[in-house]
């Protein structure tokens, strides 16, 4: 994962549309994801960086889901390339992959962050991330550590509003584990062959079956 402190943030918008060089509403579908996973849109790589550039020097916002607001004086620490390869209960082999945007906020109050410096960070992140057609989420800490999918983009008098989205568990697989049934939860049988996942480190030779 790609560490880059930026240092810059924000205070809360006022929510009237304003175009500034581009739509003043954009909203992603990215890629294939399971709606199992996700509610709404997602916002892609390329989506997100092209409202930056279209935007220089403008401040940004993020809406969390109950439509508070992530503290204007947020810090973006890292921007990563994350990949989940697993099986779910039915035995089909799936990968998942994402851009995920960590979010901190720390004790500098008058820090911003603006689009300019963003969409910098982005672009020496591209060669990592691989592929612009990656959905973005953001990571937050309030209590928890929570990731939440960009949704949609607005420009507003104040800047530019990302409106962040939810994620849920649930089963892939209804059909197939028999979900409140007597199949539901056993093992299943995997459909695709997992040998091509297995670690090559000698230290777990021997442990799978």
């Amino acid at each position: 994962m790609l560490i880059v402190d930026v240092g810059v943030e924000f205070a809360p918008p006022v929510l009237v549309p304003r175009p500034i060089g581009m739509s003043s509403i954009v909203s992603g579908n990215g890629g294939n994801w399971s709606p199992h996973f996700f509610s709404g849109h997602r916002m892609t790589v390329s989506e997100v960086l092209a409202m930056l550039v279209a935007n220089p020097g403008v401040k940004m916002h993020f809406m969390l889901p109950d439509s508070t607001f992530i503290p204007s004086h947020y810090h973006i620490t890292e921007v990563g390339r994350v990949q989940k390869d697993f099986i779910d209960c039915g035995g089909t082999v799936r990968s998942l992959a994402s851009c995920v945007l960590q979010v901190w906020v720390a004790s500098d109050v008058d820090h911003r962050l603006e689009t300019t410096k963003l969409a910098k960070i982005i672009e020496v992140a591209r060669p990592l991330l691989q592929s612009d057609d990656l959905p973005v989420e953001v990571e937050y800490e309030d209590a928890v550590v929570s990731q939440y999918p960009v949704g949609s983009a607005e420009v507003t008098p104040s800047g530019i509003l990302f409106s962040l989205g939810t994620k849920h568990t649930a089963c892939l697989a209804p059909e197939t584990c028999g979900v409140g049934g007597e199949a539901c939860c056993t093992p299943p049988t995997p459909l695709v062959s997992l040998s091509s996942h297995r670690s090559d480190d000698p230290s777990e030779a021997g442990t799978a079956s």
